[in-house]
């Protein structure tokens, strides 16, 4: 349980200082796009917080916690990867289907491209989940999945709850999530 409420708290005091950084920087409401040192604390306390959960739930011996846990990393690392190599590309692509002006042929060349990205990425993370399920047994092969999933979840469910709370109405004293 101290793990645990260790890790939530260093989760938070990420969130705080990507706000007080944000203010620092000129916007009141203490929004702004995560840079990358922001994005690489957030993906090692994701991390972190998604290996002491799993080796704590699939009872992880320390044997296999030594080859496990770096294949974890790259799995976690192949994912953030494939997001922000997707991104630009997405990007570009949303502007030339707005643009009703817009060359078909630059719409399907990139529209190529992000499904190479995520074909390579689901490949590579294919292939490390692979990795990884060989060192386990077929008991925490099953409750991997449902850890992954819950993980997720649980992931984007605190990703909404920092976004409406970092959305506010009004002056900056005023603390009322806006109304979607």
């Amino acid at each position: 349980m101290n793990g645990k409420v260790w890790i939530i708290g260093l989760a938070a005091l990420v969130v705080i200082g990507q706000e007080a950084i944000a203010r620092q920087q000129g916007d009141p409401r203490g929004r702004r796009r995560p840079g990358i040192q922001e994005e690489e604390e957030l993906r090692d306390t994701m991390t972190l917080l998604m290996t002491l959960r799993m080796k704590r739930e699939l009872e992880l011996s320390k044997d296999q916690e030594k080859e496990i846990l770096p294949l974890l990393e790259g799995l976690v690392q192949a994912r953030w990867e494939a997001r922000e190599e997707s991104r630009g590309t997405l990007m570009h692509l949303r502007a030339l289907i707005d643009d009703p002006e817009s060359d078909e042929a630059g719409i399907a060349d990139l529209l190529n491209d992000v499904r190479s990205i995520r074909q390579n990425a689901e490949e590579r993370q294919k292939s490390l989940r692979q990795e990884i399920d060989r060192h386990l047994d077929i008991r925490q092969q099953a409750k991997m999945i449902f850890f992954e999933d819950r993980f997720r979840r649980e992931m984007e469910r605190r990703a909404r709850r920092i976004r409406e709370f970092q959305e506010w109405d009004g002056p900056e004293g005023d603390r009322r999530p806006r109304r979607r």
